[in-house]
Formats: C-alpha cells, sequence, structure tokens
C-alpha cells in the first residue's frame, strides 16, 4: 500500500485487519504508533523521502 502520510493508530488497525503485507509511505505522523502497531503486526514499514528518492521498484 501506497500512502503519502504516515497512518495514525487507527488507521493502523484498519490496515492490519486489511491482510496489508507493506506499506511505503513519504511524510511522518506526528505520533509513530500507527507504525510501531505495523511493524508489531509484521507489515514491511518502508519510509520514501521524496527528496532523497526517485523511484521505488520491487
Amino acid at each position: 500500500m501506497y500512502v503519502t502520510d504516515a497512518p495514525c493508530i487507527e488507521c493502523a488497525k484498519l490496515i492490519i485487519q486489511a491482510g496489508i503485507k507493506r506499506l511505503v509511505y513519504s511524510k511522518e505522523y506526528r505520533v509513530e504508533d500507527g507504525i510501531n502497531l505495523l511493524k508489531r503486526a509484521g507489515i514491511e514499514v518502508i519510509y520514501l523521502n521524496p527528496d532523497k528518492s526517485d523511484s521505488i521498484t520491487d
């Protein structure tokens, strides 16, 4: 799943329930609870810094 902002805790719960296995985001949220929950659930979380990356490839 590709998103602009890191998910909040409530969105992270929905992402886990949906069975999504990887999340890529480019802007941090004010708290990292959502990101931490995703990582604890075994979801691959990737921060893409748009200032330092040209593209993403699998």
